[in-house]
């Protein structure tokens, strides 16, 4: 959007290097250089009040700020040869297509359909909004409606499709935006998306022509091998060992627990313990009676064990757990005396060898009992369907397979390393269990509980395809590894040699092509300013001469004459460029004078000293300027400067550099000429401080913190979004949720407060186990005291926990830093999900009412106000706040997003900022009393005191803008107001909206029409209503938009921040106003 920024600008130039490639040029053409015109003279191209630009002044602007419209026009006629055929494209172009296309409107050629469907509704209705702006303006004859219907209705079907429980994330996808059969109605709209992307499309399919498709064949940059495209064999083979090979699919069974306790705990219920090889033993379960009986029957128990494992755990019974050898106990697993046993216990492979788990095939003890944790602690029914043949062990396979790109691997790498480094060997070996030289296979589950990435795991493979890597390569030659012949091998080097010959196409390749294509490429140009223009940036070998007064250059035969240069490029750069030449010569009649000769002497001073003296001591060699050029030529290319009407080349460089400058900032410096109106009750300063008042009766915020409670139903480690689970699900989870929070707050009331609380909550919930931890069941209301006072004793609180980690539910408490009506502004760098913004802001909204509502009329004093705030927080998740998605549970109200469910708790309350400075006595007015005359009460100076609210008033601002000017800063305004003003007027008169390009654009508007912003030729006033349109719809960030509120259905609706429309929705409706 460019074209927006250069009617007004202020910037100055600070480096000709700049200037020369971005910004407007006028340059030098000597008197006896002729200059074809074509039929361009004193006809006006527009006429504003009294100021006229002819359609030569407009061409010669545009001949030197247009080279790279020039350039377009080139390629176009270079390549017209590469033909598109827009009823029939490849499915190369289609992709070329909406690359180019994407990258216009998410700044991302390889946005996905899950990335879209991540970004907010608000970002997307904003995108497409704004693209489309772009798009009308130099595309006048579109239908700016049709185009975002079109862009509405592309975006919404991809994303429909990404989200389809069948999407194929890994397949080719077409977006649709060039697919004329899926949208008969967008013909038109679609023609001229391929029209304006047809020239980069175009070099692309010419580009990727001689790249070639075929490797082996006797064309094509890829199978030259001086080229840098060339793909052999070789590559192919790298290709596939680093993209293809070992990412088959896998079926492992996967134990993850969530603490050091709960695989502890795990490991003892089942009695099972590891030795250093890595073989799994049940050691003698003391919590089982059986047992409890054959070792209190001792050697006489007809079960007793001579090989020495019985007598080993009775030996630690009575040693170490101090137990009466004549009336031994059981033990519960969860006890404290079974962790000492557990440990005591030391497996021997002699003694111990009856109690080795099997890990055949045919009855597989490892993997059962890996099943039965898993069930544990998943509520699944695996371990049992297995022993009961309700399932196979294929079936089993098919239910743990996994991809190699599955989510549990894809946020958790480590893992995914562990098991595909996994020995499987054994798995095909027919169950012997060894190798060619008869060592044993390693096994195919953990030896151990296995630490991956701070997670403790127990893994089992069951199956693999692995075998996919089987006969693929023929490696019998180390240096020179080929693709065996058979079918698949052939398949793999096949998706090799395409995906490579896809990734040889990049933008460099490209713009080699381009470039080499133009060594053939004749070109003469006949003006010598565009000429010297387009040869600064581009290798020249044409003509140096003139030809007519019609012709303009001619490419490979091809004639573009003056008069169609024009009207190519005045449709998009015409009016703009015109209202700048008219808002520069109302700027030298309005403030020409105010530039002494004085300063003229300093400005060329300046330009000797910043760029004369060292371009003539050749210190711009390195950027391309050498001395040797000259100093005209320095000029001209350097700063766009050229010997016209009267002036030399340097007393333009001069004007343009210094004066043009200078006009401008001294334009934009004198605020009372931008709007009408300049009286003591209607002036800019009342205006602004309307629009800084307005920004303090909208400042809201709130320090808070919440409570998140987050689901990972696929056990990924990724929260997974609660908006995109099926009712049924969800209605299930916020049951749950419901009963959770009551437990919660049960939890949190214990602690001092309910911040501190809720954290002693989440250590407790993050440490408990998916196990039940009591080790007495409740024994009824008819129990003893006795058998009352045991199950308290054994009673583990942490259990209440239990149904809710089974079912997924993570707990996380996080601080949150300052919420404010400002926080989800467009751009915002720190913006929340929607829901959860719309309940915390709804909070502070409240708390804000709370504490400033007036007492029987009367407002409350600041210290009223602490102590109101003070009293209501910290303030819990209350259910009175009013929010589009909340559940509600025990006088609390969990807003659902994205991420989860959120209690939030507003810590501490953000209160407005007061412009009150009092003053009652002489002496006090007069320390606030400027020595600044009143501009609009004669004989009067501006007062910073003000007794009558807590609004900033016109006179505080005048103050602190033009003090602010003096050396000695601003001293009639105390600090705490100072930080007042800046708090709220900072960002009105900030680069983003006073200052900014978009606003001072508006202002140019007002100035060069007076107010009335119409013309009178009526393509021009469409294409002017348009260019205004878009600078409002950009200077509003594309959150607001006239006649809008938010709670329409329209793409505007979708796009509106009701937050930011009260800060600054009326911000030109009050600059403007009677």
């Amino acid at each position: 959007m460019n074209k927006l920024k250069t009617i007004f600008s202020a910037r100055k130039i600070a480096i000709f290097l700049m200037v020369a490639v971005s910004a407007l040029i006028l340059v030098a053409c000597g008197p006896t250089n002729k200059v074809p015109y074509g039929s361009l003279g004193d006809n006006a191209y527009v006429t504003i009040g009294g100021n006229t630009v002819t359609e030569k002044q407009l061409y010669d602007q545009l001949r030197t700020s247009s080279i790279n419209r020039l350039n377009t026009y080139i390629d176009e006629v270079v390549f017209a040869d590469v033909v598109i055929d827009k009823a029939n494209l490849s499915v190369f172009e289609v992709k070329a297509f909406e690359q180019e296309i994407n990258t216009a409107l998410f700044s991302s050629a390889a946005i996905t359909p899950e990335q879209l469907n991540d970004l907010p509704d608000s970002m997307l209705a904003q995108r497409i909004l704004s693209f489309v702006d772009s798009f009308i303006i130099t595309n006048p004859g579109v239908d700016k409606d049709d185009l975002i219907n079109f862009l509405d209705d592309v975006i919404a079907d991809v994303i429909a499709r990404g989200q389809a429980v069948d999407f194929d994330k890994d397949a080719p996808f077409v977006f649709g935006y060039v697919n004329k059969a899926a949208y008969p109605a967008y013909q038109g709209i679609i023609d001229a998306l391929l029209d304006q992307y047809k020239l980069p499309v175009q070099k692309k399919v010419y580009a990727n022509g001689l790249l070639g498709d075929t490797v082996g064949a006797e064309t094509g940059d890829i199978n030259d091998e001086d080229s840098t495209a060339y793909i052999s064999e070789a590559h192919a083979v790298t290709y596939y060992k680093n993209n293809i090979a070992g990412r088959y699919d896998t079926s492992v069974v996967i134990v993850k627990f969530e603490s050091v306790l709960e695989y502890e705990t795990a490991l003892r219920k089942h009695s099972i313990k590891s030795n250093s090889r890595g073989e799994w033993y049940r050691i003698p379960n003391i919590a089982d009676q059986d047992l409890i009986d054959i070792l209190q029957g001792g050697s006489s128990h007809p079960e007793w064990s001579t090989d020495g494992y019985h007598q080993k755990a009775l030996d630690i019974l009575v040693n170490d757990l101090k137990q009466d050898p004549n009336n031994l106990k059981t033990v519960d697993y969860r006890n404290t005396d079974f962790a000492t046993y557990y440990s005591k216990y030391v497996i021997n492979s002699t003694t111990d060898a009856a109690l080795l788990l099997d890990d055949a095939q045919g009855n597989n003890q490892v993997l059962q009992v890996f099943l039965e944790i898993y069930d544990e602690l998943h509520d699944t029914t695996y371990a049992a369907d297995l022993a009961s043949s309700a399932i196979s062990m294929n079936d089993l396979i098919a239910e743990f397979t996994m991809e190699y790109t599955d989510p549990r691997f894809a946020s958790a790498a480590d893992l995914r390393n562990t098991v595909y480094n996994m020995d499987s060997n054994v798995l095909y070996d027919g169950g012997n269990g060894r190798d060619a030289d008869d060592v044993p296979y390693a096994k195919p589950y953990s030896r151990q509980v296995q630490s991956i990435a701070g997670g403790q795991y127990l893994l089992f493979l069951l199956d693999d395809n692995r075998d996919d890597d089987k006969d693929i390569l023929d490696e019998t030659d180390a240096e020179n590894v080929k693709f065996l012949e058979n079918e698949p091998a052939q398949a793999y080097k096949n998706e090799a040699y395409a995906k490579l010959i896809e990734q040889r196409l990049t933008t460099t390749y490209v713009t080699s092509k381009v470039t080499e294509r133009y060594k053939d490429v004749k070109i003469n140009i006949y003006d010598p300013i565009i000429r010297e223009l387009y040869a600064n940036q581009n290798e020249y070998k044409g003509s140096k001469g003139y030809k007519d007064n019609n012709t303009l250059l001619d490419v490979n035969g091809t004639v573009l004459t003056v008069n169609d240069f024009f009207a190519y490029v005045e449709e998009t750069l015409g009016l703009s460029t015109a209202l700048d030449i008219i808002f520069i010569e109302k700027l030298r009649d309005a403030y020409g004078a105010e530039i002494t000769a004085d300063d003229m002497k300093d400005f060329r001073k300046q330009f000797e000293t910043q760029y004369v003296n060292p371009f003539l001591a050749n210190q711009y060699q390195s950027a391309g300027f050498p001395a040797t050029m000259g100093i005209e030529k320095f000029l001209l290319l350097g700063f766009g400067a050229w010997a016209q009407d009267g002036r030399s080349a340097t007393e333009d460089a001069l004007d343009k550099i210094y004066v043009q400058q200078e006009l401008r900032k001294l334009f934009q410096e004198d605020l009372t000429v931008h709007f009408d109106h300049d009286t003591v009750d209607n002036n800019i300063y009342t205006k602004l401080a309307t629009l800084a008042n307005t920004l303090q009766a909208n400042d809201v915020a709130i320090d808070a913190s919440h409570l998140l409670f987050q689901i990972d139903l696929d056990r990924d480690g990724q929260p997974d979004n609660p908006n995109e689970l099926d009712q049924a699900t969800r209605d299930e989870l916020e049951v749950l949720i419901q009963q959770l929070i009551i437990q919660v707050n049960k939890r949190a009331k214990l602690a001092p407060s309910i911040t501190q609380g809720l954290q002693n909550v989440v250590q407790s919930y993050n440490n408990s186990t998916r196990y039940t931890l009591t080790t007495v069941a409740y024994p009824g209301t008819d129990a003893t005291q006795e058998e009352i006072d045991e199950y308290i004793n054994s009673f583990n609180r942490e259990d209440v926990w239990v149904p809710f980690r089974k079912a997924g539910i993570k707990l996380v408490y996080q601080d949150l830093g300052t919420i404010s009506n400002e926080t989800n502004f467009p751009g915002s760098q720190n913006g929340l999900d929607a829901d959860f913004y719309e309940y915390a802001i709804n909070m502070a909204q409240y708390i804000k009412d709370q504490v400033n509502a007036p007492d029987n009329g009367v407002a409350p004093t600041q210290e009223e106000k602490v102590n109101r705030a003070n009293a209501l927080l910290p303030m819990y998740a209350p259910t009175n706040i009013d929010s589009a998605s909340k559940i509600e549970s025990d006088g609390n109200a969990a807003v659902r997003t994205a991420f989860g469910w959120h209690l939030v708790i507003a810590k501490s309350f953000v209160h407005q900022q007061s412009a009150l400075l009092e003053a009652v006595a002489e002496s006090e007015k007069l320390d606030y009393t400027s020595k600044l005359d009143n501009p609009y009460v004669s004989g009067t100076k501006v007062v910073g005191y003000n007794n009558d609210g807590n609004e900033i008033t016109w006179e505080q601002l005048y103050i602190y803008i033009e003090e602010a000017k003096d050396e000695k800063g601003i001293t009639t305004l105390p600090t705490a107001l100072q930080t007042t003003i800046s708090k709220y007027f900072g960002p009105i008169f900030s680069n983003t909206k006073y200052t900014s390009t978009f606003a001072q654009l508006e202002i140019a508007f007002q100035y060069i029409f007076e107010g009335d912003i119409v013309l009178a030729n009526a393509d021009l006033n469409a294409r002017l209503q348009v260019l205004r349109d878009a600078n409002f719809n950009q200077f509003f960030s594309y959150a607001y938009f006239d006649g809008i509120d938010g709670t329409g259905s329209t793409i505007y609706d979708r796009a509106y921040n009701a937050s930011f429309a009260a800060s600054y929705g009326d911000f030109f409706n009050v600059l403007q106003g009677a």
